[in-house]
C-alpha cells in the first residue's frame, strides 16, 4: 500500500488507514501495528477510564509510553518508520493489519504521545510526529499515527 507510506502525515486520512486493512500490510522494519496502549498488570490503560465532571484524561500509563517508545526510538535508530495505534493485528507471521479498533480522544492521545516524545526521549527527536486520525461515527475516536524519520548523527 504505497498510498500510506508516500503521503506527508498531514495528509492521511481514514481511508488511507481502511487501505492498510484492506492490503492486509504486514508489519516489518519500518511498520508497527499496536491495538492498543499497553496497559499495566494486564489491565487497560488508564487513557480508557472516563473522568467525572469532563475533566481531561490521565495521560497514558508509564507501561504504555515505555512499550510506544521502544519502538519510536528503534525506528528513529535505523531507517525510520510508521507506527499506528488503534488497529488490530492478525496473529500469523508477520503480523498484518487486519481491523480498526478506534482509541477514545485520538487528537488528545497524539497530542499527550507528542508531548511524551519531548520529556521522555533523551537526546530528544523532535521530528518525530503524532497525529490522531478519527475513524467511524464516534467523533473523536479513531487511530493514532506517528512517524518516525531516521535519527541525524
Amino acid at each position: 500500500m504505497a498510498g500510506f507510506f508516500d503521503k506527508p502525515l498531514d495528509e492521511l486520512d481514514a481511508d488511507d488507514i481502511q487501505g492498510l486493512i484492506d492490503a492486509e500490510v504486514a508489519e516489518g522494519q519500518t511498520f508497527e501495528i499496536k491495538r492498543d496502549l499497553a496497559g499495566e498488570n494486564n489491565r487497560p490503560d488508564s487513557w480508557h477510564t472516563m473522568l467525572p465532571d469532563s475533566r481531561p484524561r490521565k495521560s497514558p500509563d508509564r507501561a504504555s509510553k515505555v512499550d510506544l517508545f521502544k519502538e519510536v526510538i528503534a525506528f528513529a535508530n535505523a531507517e525510520g518508520g510508521w507506527l499506528v495505534l488503534g488497529v488490530d493485528e492478525t496473529n500469523d507471521h508477520p503480523k498484518r493489519a487486519a481491523a480498526l479498533h478506534p482509541l477514545p480522544d485520538c487528537h488528545e492521545l497524539a497530542a499527550r504521545l507528542q508531548q511524551t516524545a519531548s520529556d521522555l526521549v533523551d537526546p530528544p527527536l523532535p521530528s518525530a510526529r503524532w497525529r490522531g486520525i478519527e475513524i467511524g461515527a464516534n467523533a473523536a475516536a479513531g487511530v493514532v499515527v506517528c512517524r518516525v524519520p531516521p535519527a541525524v548523527l
